[in-house]
């Protein structure tokens, strides 16, 4: 079963395809009705910083199941200031990521400081179990961090796949006093392909639904919705195919599009009846 790989994996994934929306961004100038403000950006920009975080968690989760020694206290890499608790004196078991109390610039270039706490009971990776993802005074580039995730493994669904459902509930309190971030999201990871090679990572196809939701700095609402899944083969950069729309409040919905299949860096995006055409970064 490949249960701790993919973790590992779903951060990844799901940046590529905020910094897909980030480019849409980029080209607002083109959409006649859109107005000037920071939904897109700062829907963007929540994504991937809890992203970041899960991709953070799920790495240490698996190192810290490596090692299985209670009270251990290691470093993911020589060139990081971050330490890794693992206690295993009772349940729920308790992996704890330090950053220190003074930034410490990470091997991504970001400066973080605060502990990422993740909870999890024996057994991780049986149905229906979970791991929770809390925070204390945690910081990325002086932004602090606030809130909540869970994953939760969900076993074999309806179709026979291998099925993983993650819930985020949390904020971003800019630096600089620049505002405040709500941020919302329920996502969930089907395998579809390559359960049946559990040693080979490159045959692994997963689906991704769900949806997003959250206010900017301004106070806009804004929601993301998945509304064909996102197809993600493991040998390929990108999305082979899938839609995502993207409403802020008061505008027009965004189509973001990843097309049919074929392993690209292409996508469009489609506002009021314009159509844009993307190579994604």
């Amino acid at each position: 079963m490949k249960t701790t790989r993919f973790f590992g994996m779903m951060a990844l994934m799901m940046a590529i395809v905020m910094l897909s929306l980030s480019s849409c961004k980029k080209d607002s100038n083109t959409e006649p009705t859109a107005q000037k403000n920071k939904a897109d950006e700062n829907s963007a920009f929540a994504e991937k910083t809890f992203k970041d975080l899960g991709g953070i968690t799920d790495k240490a989760m698996n190192n810290g199941q490596k090692m299985m020694k209670s009270g251990l206290t290691f470093k993911q890499s020589e060139n990081t200031c971050m330490t890794i608790t693992l206690d295993l004196s009772h349940q729920p078991y308790v992996l704890t990521i330090d950053f220190g109390a003074t930034n410490c610039q990470c091997d991504d270039g970001h400066y973080r400081r605060g502990k990422i706490i993740v909870t999890y009971t024996q057994g991780f990776g049986d149905s229906l179990t979970s791991l929770s993802t809390t925070l204390d005074n945690y910081f990325d580039n002086d932004n602090q961090i606030l809130g909540t995730r869970t994953v939760t493994y969900l076993g074999h669904n309806a179709a026979g796949h291998l099925n993983w459902e993650e819930n985020v509930d949390g904020s971003i309190i800019l630096a600089n006093n620049g505002g405040t971030i709500t941020y919302q999201s329920h996502f969930n990871f089907e395998m579809i392909e390559g359960e049946a090679t559990p040693l080979v990572v490159e045959d692994n196809t997963y689906s991704i639904t769900g949806s997003a939701s959250g206010t900017t700095v301004l106070g806009q609402s804004f929601s993301n919705v998945i509304t064909s899944p996102l197809i993600y083969k493991m040998s390929c950069t990108y999305a082979v195919s899938g839609v995502i729309e993207i409403t802020p409040a008061g505008e027009p919905v965004r189509v973001l599009d990843y097309g049919n299949g074929e392993c690209d860096n292409l996508a469009t995006v489609t506002v009021s009846g314009y159509t844009i055409n993307l190579i994604l970064p």
